[in-house]
């Protein structure tokens, strides 16, 4: 059984020294990281096949950019943990790259709805139901 007791604990996080990761884990982690590359690819190859429908082009490269970068540097901080990399295979550099992509993930969809809706002068509402439309009938 997994002990997650540790997880709530700081010096867990913030230890310099790595120590090496449980083979369930090290699978966990290239898996994940190696599914963000390929949802990442995957994305932008949509985009490249949708052209007449632009704001679902920006989507498709935004979340493109998003899973590819955050699949590329997740598996960089795997190389560097595998390896027992002194600072840089430290697991704060996880948390680093947790915060980051949770903050990209979110901000930049609100901030593509803030342009949509100052550029088109549309109502909240209206630009609720564009966005239920495109998926709907683009999903």
């Amino acid at each position: 059984m997994i002990d997650i007791s540790p997880l709530f604990q700081i010096h867990f996080w913030f230890t310099l020294q790595p120590i090496g990761l449980s083979p369930v884990f090290e699978r966990a982690f290239f898996l994940f990281f190696a599914l963000l590359i390929i949802l990442g690819s995957l994305s932008r190859m949509f985009a490249r096949q949708r052209k007449e429908d632009y704001l679902m082009v920006r989507a498709y490269r935004y979340f493109g950019q998003l899973f590819l970068t955050m699949g590329i540097a997740g598996m960089a901080w795997f190389f560097l943990t595998f390896e027992e990399i002194y600072l840089f295979g430290a697991r704060f550099w996880f948390l680093v790259w947790l915060i980051i992509g949770i903050v990209w993930a979110i901000l930049g969809p609100i901030l593509m709805l803030y342009i949509i809706y100052s550029l088109y002068g549309l109502t909240f509402a209206e630009l609720l139901l564009f966005f239920v439309a495109s998926i709907v009938v683009w999903g």
